[in-house]
């Protein structure tokens, strides 16, 4: 009896159909798509096709000791990773231009810079750790004080290798020496330019600039 009267209750066939009709055919109810839970990140596929080249030098080895084609794996992924960070570090070098290099123009020829305003500017390239900059600008520094001290400037384009052939018998050649080949080795042959680099030319800046205190009143005399 029961079940009879249930069955009075529904309604027609036909008020069902459509209504299941309506409801499957909303945008986020759809048959016919399947959704993979299961699928592989993008992370590991992208991670995966980076050691395709690997695994293929691995099973090109096969073979020898298994220990000898980890470590030629093992040291072709170093490689690799060194050469991209290279590339890396080039590029953002390039593109980013030393702090130093963006406060002040070291060939400016609109104005003669005071040596003061090369060291101010090196001690603020060193605070930013840009190293190299800074040994750049104290070198420039020193190159100022010597032409204020000698009251001559060096002619236009002359190279550090001049520099170095002209103070050769001095006493400044060594700390000279010491500023043209950091710069050589750390600025055109894009070796990272350390802390202690700066410090060393920065020291070697301190013993020019003494020197030329301790020179003045014998040459005035």
């Amino acid at each position: 009896m029961s079940y009879l009267l249930a069955q009075s209750q529904l309604p027609p066939p036909a008020s069902i159909r459509e209504a299941a009709r309506e409801v499957i055919s909303r945008p986020y109810y759809k048959l016919d798509s399947s959704t993979s839970e299961d699928s592989t990140p993008l992370i590991l596929e992208i991670i995966r096709w980076i050691l395709r080249p690997f695994q293929w030098l691995f099973d090109q080895m096969e073979g020898l000791p298994d220990a000898v084609r980890w470590i030629v794996v093992a040291f072709c992924v170093v490689l690799c990773a060194a050469l991209i960070a290279h590339i890396l570090y080039t590029l953002l070098k390039a593109l980013g231009a030393p702090s130093a290099r963006r406060r002040i123009s070291l060939t400016d020829p609109a104005r003669e810079i005071a040596p003061d305003e090369f060291e101010r500017q090196a001690t603020l390239a060193e605070t930013d750790r840009d190293y190299i900059g800074a040994v750049r600008l104290l070198f420039r520094a020193a190159l100022r004080r010597l032409e204020i001290f000698e009251k001559r400037k060096f002619r236009p384009g002359i190279t550090n290798r001049e520099l170095l052939g002209r103070y050769r018998s001095t006493p400044l050649a060594e700390s000279l020496v010491r500023f043209v080949n950091t710069i050589d080795l750390k600025w055109y042959g894009q070796v990272p330019c350390e802390q202690t680099d700066y410090i060393a030319c920065r020291n070697e800046h301190g013993r020019i600039c003494q020197y030329i205190r301790e020179s003045k009143p014998a040459d005035s005399a």
